[in-house]
C-alpha cells in the first residue's frame, strides 16, 4: 500500500511540474527550432563549399551564356484606360416655348448643319406679323407724304417725326417678330447622325429641355485620367498608342491633343485627350479604350534581362565572369535597379560597360564557380 502511495505521489508532482512550466513550453520550443536552423544553414554553407572546392579541384568547368554590358536605348510605358466622346455632339433645346407641329427627321437619320428638325406652331406669330406689316404700309405712306410737305416747308418738324418713329418703330417689330418665327425653326447646329427624338408631335417644347440628341462620329476624344505623378513626362504632341478591347485587331497610332491643367482632388489624376479619326464610324461615345504612353528614355542605359536579376536579405544581385588565376570564374555582384518593363531592367550601379553578366546558367553557378563560355 505504501508503494502505491509514493508512485500516486510522483505522479501528482509531475503533473504540478508540467503546469508549471507550461507557460515556458513555447520559448524553449522557438529557441530549439531556431537553434535546428542555424546547424541546418551551417551544414548547407559547408556543403556549398565542398562543391565550390570540387569544381575547382577537379578543374570542371560550367557551360554557360553571358552578356556584354554595353549602353542602349531604354523606353518605358504606361496604360491608362480611357473612353471616347464625340467631338461634336449637341443636346438641342427649343430657344423658345411652342407646341411641336411637325418632325422633319427620323432617328438614325444624318442631317447637315442647318438642316430643319423640327417646327414649333408658330400660328400666332403669323398672324402678328400680317398684322403688323399691314401697318407699316400706312406707316410708310404717312411717312411718304409728311417728308414731301416737310421738304416744301408745309406742315410742322413734329409731324414729320412722329410719322418717322412710327415706321421705324413697326420695322423693328416686325424684324424681332420675324426672329421669333425663325426660333420656332429648330435646326441642326452640326452635320452628323440624329442618334434620339425625345418629343412627338402635338407636345409641348421649352427651352433648356433637350428633344433631339445629334452626334457626328468623324473625330472623337479620346479621354484618359492619369496619375499626377505622369505629369513631367507627359506634354502636348507626344505619341500614344491605343488599343479597343471590342477590336482587338485595331491599333491606332495618334499624339496627345491636350493634356489638362486641373488635378483631381479626388483621384489625384490629370485628363489627357487624344483626337482620332473614326474609321468606317465602328467607335462609339463611352467606348472604353487602353491608351500607352511613355514616361521614361534613356539612350545610354546599362541594361540586362530582368529574369537574371535575383535578390536575397541584401539586395539585388546578379552573377558576373571574372579572371582568377588565369581562370574565368562567377563572382556574385549586387547592384541597384532602375526601372524596367517586361524584358529589361536598367541598373544604376554595380556593372560596367564592358563587364560579362552571366544570362544562362545564372541559376546553377555559385561564388568562385569555374565556368566557360564561347
Amino acid at each position: 500500500m505504501k508503494k502505491y502511495s509514493i508512485i500516486l505521489l510522483i505522479f501528482v508532482l509531475a503533473a504540478c511540474g508540467k503546469n508549471e512550466s507550461s507557460s515556458d513550453n513555447a520559448d524553449v520550443k522557438l529557441q530549439e527550432y531556431k537553434t535546428q536552423v542555424a546547424e541546418l544553414n551551417k551544414k548547407i554553407s559547408e556543403l556549398q563549399n565542398v562543391a565550390n572546392s570540387d569544381n575547382s579541384i577537379s578543374g570542371e568547368a560550367l557551360k554557360i551564356s553571358v552578356i556584354d554590358i554595353s549602353e542602349s536605348k531604354f523606353e518605358h510605358y504606361f496604360t491608362s484606360t480611357a473612353s471616347l466622346e464625340a467631338v461634336e455632339s449637341a443636346f438641342i433645346s427649343p430657344e423658345m416655348s411652342g407646341q411641336v407641329k411637325q418632325i422633319h427627321i427620323a432617328e438614325g437619320s444624318f442631317v447637315k448643319k442647318g438642316q430643319l428638325l423640327i417646327s414649333l406652331n408658330s400660328s400666332i406669330l403669323k398672324s402678328s406679323l400680317n398684322e403688323l406689316e399691314t401697318a407699316l404700309a400706312l406707316a410708310e405712306l404717312v411717312f411718304k407724304k409728311q417728308s414731301e410737305l416737310w421738304d416744301k416747308k408745309i406742315g410742322s418738324e413734329m409731324q414729320y417725326l412722329e410719322a418717322k418713329n412710327q415706321k421705324e418703330s413697326l420695322e423693328n417689330k416686325i424684324a424681332s417678330l420675324k426672329e421669333q418665327i425663325e426660333m420656332t425653326k429648330i435646326k441642326a447646329p452640326v452635320s452628323g447622325i440624329i442618334d434620339a427624338i425625345r418629343i412627338k408631335v402635338g407636345e409641348m417644347a421649352m427651352p433648356g429641355q433637350p428633344i433631339v440628341t445629334l452626334i457626328n462620329l468623324d473625330k472623337m476624344y479620346l479621354n484618359a485620367n492619369v496619375s499626377e505623378s505622369y505629369i513631367a513626362s507627359l506634354a502636348k504632341g507626344d505619341k500614344v498608342t491605343i488599343t479597343f478591347p471590342t477590336y482587338p485587331d485595331v491599333n491606332l497610332e495618334s499624339t496627345i491633343f491636350r493634356v489638362g491643367n486641373v488635378i483631381d482632388e479626388g483621384n489625384r489624376t490629370i485628363k489627357i485627350q487624344v483626337l482620332i479619326n473614326n474609321i468606317n464610324k465602328k467607335f462609339k461615345p463611352n467606348m472604353v479604350a487602353q491608351v500607352k504612353l511613355k514616361d521614361y528614355q534613356n539612350n545610354n542605359a546599362i541594361l540586362i534581362p530582368s529574369i537574371i536579376v535575383r535578390n536575397d536579405l541584401e539586395g539585388s544581385y546578379v552573377f558576373v565572369v571574372e579572371k582568377q588565376n588565369g581562370k574565368n570564374v562567377a563572382a556574385k555582384r549586387y547592384i541597384k535597379t532602375g526601372k524596367s518593363n517586361n524584358e529589361n531592367t536598367i541598373i544604376i550601379e554595380g556593372l560596367k560597360v564592358g563587364e560579362k553578366v552571366i544570362s544562362e546558367g545564372y541559376n546553377l553557378v555559385k561564388n568562385g564557380t569555374f565556368v566557360d563560355f564561347n
